[in-house]
């Protein structure tokens, strides 16, 4: 008998899969009935829909030959208002305690993914999305990896490339990421032994054994 928990946790899993146009049939018409039906997904998905258009306004404009140093430079000089707005969707009750830094951290995480997912797209030209545009071939995630909320994106910069790993989709709720391992074994290894990742665990791929 299938655990109702599991197949909550895959459906939210497949939520930006959903957004983009990837989710397959099944997932499709359960995702639709949940953003119909419950408004906690509804608001899970605006909420997802307006960090995808934040991230894509800030990979608009970047360099790729300046990589992460110019990323970095730019969340340096930003300023929280977006992050602000967006975090308020989350209804956290220390919202207006936070500080100017923390509302930054949140906004490198969502560009540097976006930096990484252009890398990999190969042009500046081509919008930033949680995958690859519809009717495309995207990476098939066999990892999945919950980061320490006190990571900081330095950490799980780090932490991907020592584990030769790509994002896939993320982030998700609980500081979830689906990544693409070039070897998935290693890179689990690697996860596992990095000091900044609270779990993660293989995902089974179609046609594996």
């Amino acid at each position: 008998m299938t655990d109702p928990i599991d197949t909550e946790k895959k459906l939210q899993e497949a939520l930006p899969d959903y957004l983009n146009g990837h989710a397959s049939a099944d997932e499709a018409s359960r995702i639709a009935a949940k953003l119909e039906h419950d408004p906690e997904w509804a608001d899970e998905a605006a909420w997802m829909r307006d960090i995808r258009s934040a991230i894509e306004q800030e990979a608009a404009d970047l360099d790729a030959s300046a990589g992460l140093a110019q990323l970095h430079h730019r969340l340096e000089q930003q300023n929280p208002g977006l992050w602000r707005r967006l975090l308020a969707r989350l209804s956290l009750p220390s919202l207006p305690r936070m500080a100017p830094f923390a509302i930054t951290a949140l906004a490198s995480i969502c560009v540097i993914q976006a930096w990484l997912l252009w890398q990999v797209q190969g042009s500046p030209n081509e919008q930033v999305q949680w995958r690859s545009a519809p009717g495309t071939e995207a990476p098939v995630a066999n990892l999945r990896v919950q980061f320490k909320p006190e990571a900081s994106i330095s950490q799980m910069e780090a932490a991907l490339e020592q584990a030769h790993a790509g994002i896939v989709t993320g982030p998700l709720p609980g500081h979830i990421y689906l990544l693409d391992g070039l070897d998935a074994a290693a890179a689990l290894q690697s996860l596992k032994d990095s000091s900044v990742v609270a779990d993660t665990e293989l995902i089974e791929t179609p046609g594996a054994q």
